[in-house]
């Protein structure tokens, strides 16, 4: 009698266990972040600038779990590109010199992204794996950007001469290609805090016939690096 209410306990102990153990996964994860970043120097456009710039980053993400070490997803993001040079020289109409002056170069006011992309996860789980409380992730994406911005001219006047303060490139369309890694720890079951790096490559071609279409291709990198919220569904 003993040893068979012994053995009942064993087992429903057993099934308790294993209920919390294997509770059904959360597979949808969706995400929001907001971040900084900064580009490169851009390479083929006729103005290109000597400095970057840093600007405001910020990007949703929807994720789904393939199995406890992948996820695909799609990542939705946009910022602002602009590089500048100090080193325009500025001379009056009777070659009297007025100094350097600082040029900006807006290759976009919005840089508005929609990719794919893919993560190789390695969880850590809480004890007796109720639920993954944190994950270190890395992965790739690929998909487009479109810029945005008026193509128009600044003019600034020192000294009753008047010059060139900033070039706004056309709009234009391109792709992205990037990698990212990441972390993200979770409080409970449904929500955690995220950090990531994901540095991009932009190709982006636009319609611009000024300066004989100088600045109709361009190519950049630009490196966002965010914190955020991430929701198990």
């Amino acid at each position: 009698m003993r040893l068979s209410i012994l053995v009942a306990c064993a087992l429903l102990t057993c099934g308790a266990l294993s209920a919390r153990t294997f509770q059904p996964t959360h597979r949808f994860i969706l995400g929001i972040n907001g971040g900084i970043s900064t580009t490169s120097i851009p390479k083929f456009s006729k103005y290109t600038g000597t400095n970057s710039t840093w600007a405001p980053y910020v990007s949703i993400k929807a994720d789904y779990t393939l199995s406890d070490h992948f996820e695909i997803g799609i990542d939705a993001g946009g910022t602002r590109w602009k590089t500048y040079d100090r080193s325009w020289h500025i001379i009056g109409p009777e070659n009297q010199s007025y100094g350097d002056q600082k040029v900006t170069y807006n290759f976009a006011d919005a840089a508005i992204h929609i990719a794919p992309r893919f993560n190789v996860l390695f969880p850590l789980y809480s004890q007796y794996r109720y639920f993954n409380k944190a994950t270190i992730y890395a992965g790739g994406t690929f998909g487009a950007v479109f810029t945005i911005n008026d193509g128009g001219i600044i003019y600034k006047t020192t000294n009753g001469t008047q010059y060139t303060s900033q070039v706004n490139m056309a709009a234009g369309t391109g792709f992205i290609a990037g990698v990212q890694v990441g972390y993200t720890h979770y409080f409970s079951d449904l929500f955690g805090v995220n950090a990531e790096f994901a540095p991009k490559y932009a190709n982006v071609k636009t319609v611009d016939p000024r300066y004989g279409g100088g600045n109709e291709h361009y190519m950049m990198f630009y490196f966002p690096f965010t914190v955020g919220l991430r929701f198990r569904l």
